[in-house]
């Protein structure tokens, strides 16, 4: 007998997926620009974007990784303004 290996075999799990890492950048952003780095906690950051904790640990793998992944995100569009 056959069984279904994991909960990532459909688009919906991946649009699923895209959408959490984006509301936890997204809260990362916000809550480190209002408290700065230090004084926010990975459960601050789910509790804003309405997440788990363990999504900071699988989509970034840890807090200093999610706090890379803010920096890159808007370096990235800083970038890419600067070479219109």
């Amino acid at each position: 007998m056959s069984r279904k290996r994991g909960r990532r075999s459909g688009v919906r799990s991946n649009e699923a997926g895209h959408e959490t890492r984006e509301r936890l950048l997204d809260a990362a952003e916000r809550l480190f620009a209002e408290r700065g780095l230090d004084a926010v906690s990975v459960r601050d950051i789910t509790e804003e974007a309405g997440a788990n904790t363990a999504s900071i640990h699988y989509h970034f793998g840890s807090k200093l990784d999610l706090i890379a992944a803010t920096l890159r995100r808007r370096a990235d569009g800083l970038g890419a303004r600067r070479d219109e």
